[in-house]
């Protein structure tokens, strides 16, 4: 679009379009359907790591990561890297 314009006014003019655009970018990730969505893929992620624990924990007795009451990830000791059994719940559950 700025191409039909001189260089030396295209480097003028290109700040105040970020300056433009970067409020507006921003207002809309926070308050569009798009934060919605993120918060509704979220939440389904979630609840299919919670699954895949509890599909785990069925499955072998001594599982190193478990669901407490109020339904958050726990690890068994401090050893246990969660990211990898978390990883390898959904891998056994799958």
């Amino acid at each position: 679009v700025l191409s039909i314009f001189p260089a030396w006014m295209r480097y003028f003019v290109q700040p105040f379009l970020i300056l433009y655009y970067v409020p507006l970018f921003i207002l809309r990730n926070l308050t569009g359907p798009t934060r919605k969505r993120a918060l509704a893929s979220h939440e389904l992620v979630l609840a299919g790591w919670k699954r895949a624990i509890e599909e785990a924990n069925r499955t072998t007795a001594d599982w190193p990561v478990h669901l407490n009451p109020d339904g958050y990830i726990e690890k068994e000791s401090a050893d246990v890297d969660l990211n990898k059994a978390v990883a390898d719940s959904v891998e056994l559950s799958v």
